[in-house]
């Protein structure tokens, strides 16, 4: 059948050279992201069982970057991706898992196979997809925990009330950013006009929080990092990300990525 989708940014040119351009210092954006999955890592391990007790599923799992890390949690995964080429790749290159059953599946979401899982990881996938297909999407991951189901959800984030739409174009070597308007983004991501550029949402965490919360969740923890230039308040140093998340005020404006932890509210 044909692709469901296909990310703009095959090989990820683009994001190695965004990252290139907007740290506020050199490593900071590898720094962010080891510091905030270390914090992930502590509650994950306080929430879950053995791994052999734990049924995965990495929705939309792209290329596969994080299957090591979810196989530190579950013997038995399920990777899914609406894009073909993607999948392939996650399949050539992470198959073989010490310990761990793979089980790859090519859909979207919403039209993943029935199953009940402990873990669902669902990374980076809500800020590149229609407006009008996070709620199925988050539905449908809803349907498929089990009843202590534990969920890992990334997103791109705005500032609290301020949600931001874009376009990230690959020319000469470098990335630009276009910021654009909500009915541009719907019209790019839906491909009703063909752009060569990858659309991407920066999501009001407030309003996303409270619709998760509304399915019969109850989030454990958040945090914010790789937080842009921008919205940094021109704080530089290895605390950066421990002084946003620790200022209400600095938080609320922040724009950048943001991990949520969830649990399934018994009797949901």
């Amino acid at each position: 059948m044909d692709d469901v989708y296909q990310y703009p940014d095959e090989k990820e040119w683009m994001m190695a050279s965004l990252i290139e351009q907007s740290e506020p210092q050199p490593g900071y954006w590898q720094s962010s992201e080891t510091a905030a999955f270390a914090r992930l890592d502590r509650d994950l391990e306080a929430l879950l069982p053995s791994r052999d007790k734990v049924r995965a599923l990495d929705a939309g799992c792209g290329r596969g970057r994080l299957l090591p890390w979810v196989a530190r949690y579950s013997a038995a995964i399920t990777a899914s991706d609406a894009d073909s080429r993607r999948l392939n790749i996650a399949v050539r290159d992470h198959t073989d898992i010490d310990g761990t059953t793979v089980a790859f599946e090519y859909s979207g979401i919403e039209s993943l196979n029935d199953a009940s899982y402990d873990l669902i990881v669902c990374s980076h996938v809500i800020q590149h997809v229609p407006m009008e297909n996070v709620s199925p999407i988050l539905r449908r991951l809803t349907d498929l925990a089990s009843p202590e189901s534990v969920m890992v959800l990334f997103f791109n984030r705005s500032a609290f009330g301020e949600e931001r739409y874009g376009l990230s174009y690959l020319e000469d070597g470098g990335a630009r950013v276009e910021e654009v308007d909500q009915a541009r983004y719907q019209e790019v991501v839906t491909r009703r006009v063909k752009v060569d550029a990858l659309p991407f949402r920066l999501i009001d965490p407030e309003v996303l929080v409270s619709e998760v919360s509304a399915l019969g969740w109850s989030m454990e923890w958040q945090w914010t990092y790789h937080v842009d230039d921008e919205s940094g308040d021109g704080i530089v140093d290895a605390e950066r990300d421990e002084v946003i998340n620790g200022t209400p005020s600095l938080l609320s404006r922040a724009n950048g990525d943001i991990v949520t932890l969830w649990r399934r509210v018994p009797n949901a």
